[in-house]
């Protein structure tokens, strides 16, 4: 246990905080900074409450999360590290809600290793590298979050991971806003993603998502890119003001579109060619180029409207 408020925790060799073996202290309002190593190291089954602390300018990630524990990081400000801002790993868990995470070097959180934590209602900007990196099997529900103005992708989801990504608004990228690849899966519902330099979300190399109910637009190349063996279930999608195709499909790529909306873009509404196939069943294209395909393709459509 123990309650510890308004310290300052600096330039230690190992983490600020170390917690383990159901240790479950508080730590209020904090400054946990410029350590050799991490800033708040949670392991062993370790809990915890890290409640509107400051962790900055750590050498390594501002918080690790790994073995079985499930502490809460509630509030804090984690910025400015020379790795990654939360990092769970190795059966880690947690709820991570509300805190401002930005200017790291890495991902603003990396979830990797059957990781299962619950992250929501985070700002996860201005990173040197990606939003949200979940990879090697990890997991977890990621919800109402705000994801912006990354250097990398806002989220990414690779190597056999099924995270749960709901109601987040993931914006103003400088490359892609969702990308899937090497067998990422997982869902994505109901989220607002717009004004990414490449595409809203990028499926590729065995990744089988399921996109839904998503709101993908403004982006400054396409929706949609399904690509080099890409799948996934893609429906009830309102896909526009895109400034290429809504949909690409290409490269021996096979995903399911049903029921989407792909409107008002400055270019094609679906755009397949190099081997691409594809289900796309009773969608509405308006005001597009149409539909752009090339003779290789398989494809089995229904329900046009333009």
């Amino acid at each position: 246990m123990g309650y510890f408020e308004s310290c300052n925790i600096h330039r230690n060799r190992i983490a600020g905080f170390e917690v383990k073996a159901y240790a479950n202290p508080t730590v209020v309002r904090c400054e946990i900074h410029h350590g050799q190593t991490g800033g708040i190291y949670v392991h062993e089954k370790g809990r915890g409450q890290f409640i509107e602390n400051k962790i900055y300018a750590n050498n390594f990630a501002g918080v690790w999360i790994t073995s079985n524990s499930d502490p809460t990081i509630r509030g804090n400000s984690i910025f400015n590290g020379n790795q990654g801002g939360v990092y769970i790993f190795g059966d880690g868990r947690g709820l991570i809600e509300g805190n401002d995470i930005y200017g790291n070097a890495l991902a603003g959180i990396q979830i990797r290793t059957n990781s299962c934590p619950i992250v929501r209602h985070n700002k996860i900007h201005d990173g040197q590298h990606g939003g949200i990196y979940v990879h090697e099997k990890g997991q977890g529900v990621i919800e109402e979050n705000e994801v912006y103005s990354n250097t990398l992708a806002g989220v990414w989801v690779t190597t056999g991971s099924t995270p749960v990504l709901r109601r987040n608004r993931i914006h103003s990228g400088k490359q892609v806003g969702v990308y899937f690849y090497d067998n990422g899966h997982g869902v994505l519902e109901d989220n607002d993603i717009y004004n990414h330099m490449y595409s809203g979300v990028q499926i590729r190399t065995g990744s089988n998502p399921k996109i839904r109910r998503n709101k993908i637009w403004g982006g400054q190349n396409g929706g949609i890119l399904v690509y080099n063996s890409g799948l996934g279930c893609i429906e009830d999608n309102e896909i526009f003001d895109n400034a290429m195709a809504g949909v690409w499909i290409k490269t021996d790529s096979n995903p399911t579109l049903r029921r989407n909306k792909i409107h008002d873009g400055r270019d094609g509404g679906i755009c397949i060619f190099n081997g691409g196939r594809g289900i796309v069943v009773n969608f509405a294209l308006v005001k597009n180029s149409v539909f752009h395909y090339s003779s290789s393709i398989s494809l089995m459509i229904n329900d046009i409207a333009n």
